[in-house]
């Protein structure tokens, strides 16, 4: 909502925000569609999977990149953002990549399917086959000086922070139901959204 009332006023950053808001919706509800026990909520998490979608769709469509380009580029923390994005996308590869590796060589089912008794992981599909690859290419671009770099990895420095939160999140509620969770996992998350949060501002307040 915020950064929905500043981009109404023109802002820059308040339509970066509005953007990975956007995205970060359709991540959740995505995942809750797809990947969570049918239950009273479907077709709300459905139409709002749908919805958040389309304006993520539409709201790219309608972004002058070079207008965020010329309003973030002059202050803007390049390589630490871009540094971010490409860490944060090795490691976070490597964990579900391990799992999924692991469980192919043992010719078994990865832990947090046999875990959660589901087809698949969809977190895994939603990160691998979207996520993770998005902020690469967000690094790469912003490195170049693209005017869409600056578009992809304010979008996807946001994302993470957020991304990161609902983890951390959902390992405590995990923890609490049962289901512990590695500290390791846990610190790393909860690093990632200390880390995203401070380059996120950064960035957008450049």
């Amino acid at each position: 909502m915020i950064g929905a009332a500043a981009m109404r006023r023109g802002s820059v950053p308040g339509r970066v925000i509005w953007l990975a808001a956007l995205g970060y919706l359709a991540y959740a509800y995505g995942m809750y569609a797809l990947g969570v026990r049918w239950n009273q909520l479907f077709l709300v998490y459905v139409a709002l999977f749908g919805l958040s979608l389309y304006a993520l769709i539409l709201g790219l469509a309608g972004t002058d990149s070079v207008r965020v380009r010329t309003a973030l580029g002059a202050g803007a923390p390049v390589r630490s953002v871009a540094g971010y994005l490409l860490v944060v996308a090795t490691l976070v590869a490597g964990f579900w990549l391990a799992e999924e590796i692991g469980a192919l060589l043992r010719g078994g089912v990865p832990p947090s399917v046999s875990q959660f008794e589901t087809p698949t992981n969809i977190v895994h599909v939603f990160d691998l086959g979207i996520v993770l690859p998005a902020m690469v290419l967000g690094a790469v671009l912003l490195l170049r000086g693209r005017p869409w770099g600056y578009v992809l990895a304010g979008m996807m420095t946001v994302k993470a922070a957020t991304i990161g939160l609902w983890v951390v999140a959902m390992i405590w509620f995990m923890s609490r139901a049962g289901y512990p969770t590695p500290p390791s996992y846990t610190a790393f998350f909860a690093l990632l959204t200390i880390a995203g949060c401070a380059l996120a501002w950064r960035l957008l307040a450049s």
